[in-house]
Parts: structure tokens; sequence; C-alpha cells
């Protein structure tokens, strides 16, 4: 599961892709996992294609970040 998600991030290394090609070949249940995994994935960024944020949201997203961290207990 692992590699799995080193490789739909882009994050894999040559070995883990190898590791995964030999894998999936043979294992149905490592093939149903990357499939699940990257429907998954291709929903959640449909959805959020579709969702417009406001104007602002950078903004109220940096005050809020200023604002904890001039907290003393940051």
């Amino acid at each position: 599961m692992e590699v799995i998600q080193l490789i739909l991030d882009g994050e894999a290394k040559e070995d883990d892709l190898a590791y995964f090609k030999n894998n999936i070949s043979c294992c149905d249940k490592s093939m149903e996992h990357y499939k699940f995994e990257q429907e998954v994935r291709k929903n959640i960024k449909e959805k959020l294609a579709q969702i417009c944020p406001p104007d602002n949201l950078d903004d109220c997203i940096r005050e809020k970040i200023n604002a904890m961290c001039q907290d003393p207990n940051c």
C-alpha cells in the first residue's frame, strides 16, 4: 500500500517502481488497491475542480498563520 501511495504521489524511486511492476503483475489484491486509490484520487480532483474558493481565501489563511505564529505558546 505504501508503494502504491508513493507511485500515485509521483514520489516513487526506481526500486519502488520495479517492486510495483513486479508485484502488480502477479497480485490481484495489489492491482485492486492501486485501481481503488487511483479512482478515489480522480474523484477527489473532479469534486475539488467544481468548488470555487472565495477570492480572499489566501488572505484569510495568511492571517490565521500569522496569528498562530504570534501566539507565545506556538
